[in-house]
């Protein structure tokens, strides 16, 4: 067995492939159709390009127009969750979200096309307001989608669904704060994932894909992606920044795109919100940090 590894940046992240194979031989076709299924993802969902199927959508608010397929299966994705969130997950946050101050793609938050700024849009708007019919969907007038709160969760476990297709068992995606591994690492054992905390760098736990199953860690956090008033999880009840004390999330289960969710409503709506993601089928386990620095507790939750 051999350990072929990829890496790049899309998406606003840093991308790390890594696969374990018998042989080399078609690695490269493999690897090409996971790349192509990323930079095609975030040529068609970033809020950042002026050409992207997001910003047509954006740019038609309040009308019926025709979009891809994948735009629909994300669409009717987030419309399931924003139900199942009571609203905490909002695809229709990107108005508050540049009125707060994250307009250009970061760190360049204030270089922005001003054509793709959608501040004086309004964010009040959740389930029912979206529209799907077939191959046709429609957004209310004044609104704008972003699908930052679910994208890299989504493409993390679309990209597991291709290797497990071809045939690939051991592998171990990471794009940024979204992981996907299953089977074993080039030694046979468990993949072991160390959990991040503040920007110390310190890990405060490690987990592991116990029997070679597939697992997913999201992982969520108000400390990176900030401006001296404001970071980047907006609570759609205020449409602020969350003042939740909680620093970051990470959320373990078998879905990433479930995991990436619930990690960002965990630390919006505070350690509360606990109760509402016992017994979920596919999330596992719970770890928060609250406080920072030498000055932080870690908590451990239990969720099935």
């Amino acid at each position: 067995m051999i350990r072929l590894q990829q890496t790049g940046k899309s998406l606003g992240s840093d991308i790390l492939l890594t696969i374990i194979v018998e042989d080399e031989a078609s690695s490269d076709v493999i690897f090409k159709e996971l790349w192509d299924k990323i930079f095609k993802f975030n040529a068609n969902f970033s809020r950042f390009e002026i050409d992207s199927e997001l910003t047509l959508v954006n740019n038609s608010a309040g009308k019926e127009i025709k979009v891809s397929k994948e735009f629909v299966s994300l669409l009717k994705l987030s419309k399931d969750y924003i139900k199942e969130t009571d609203g905490l997950f909002n695809p229709f946050i990107l108005p508050a979200l540049q009125k707060a101050g994250y307009k250009g793609s970061w760190p360049n938050v204030n270089k922005f096309n001003k054509d793709l700024d959608y501040s004086n849009r309004s964010s009040s708007f959740g389930y029912d307001d979206i529209k799907i019919k077939n191959d046709e969907i429609k957004i209310p007038v004044n609104s704008a989608l972003d699908f930052g709160g679910i994208g890299k969760g989504y493409m993390a476990d679309q990209l597991a669904n291709v290797l497990d297709k071809n045939g690939i068992n051991n592998y171990w995606i990471s794009l940024g704060g979204d992981i996907v591994c299953s089977g074993t690492d080039i030694n046979g054992n468990n993949w072991s994932i160390g959990i991040a905390g503040d920007k110390n760098n310190l890990v405060i736990d490690y987990i592991e894909n116990k029997d070679g199953k597939r697992l997913a860690l999201a992982t969520s956090g108000t400390i990176r992606r900030k401006g001296d008033s404001w970071h980047h999880l907006i609570d759609p009840r205020t449409l602020k920044s969350s003042k939740s004390n909680i620093r970051i999330a990470s959320i373990v289960g078998s879905s990433s795109t479930s995991a990436d969710i619930f990690a960002s409503c965990l630390i919006i709506d505070g350690e509360k919100y606990i109760s509402k993601l016992k017994g979920k089928e596919d999330l596992d386990k719970a770890i928060i940090q609250i406080g920072s620095g030498n000055h932080y507790k870690i908590k451990k939750f239990e969720l099935n």
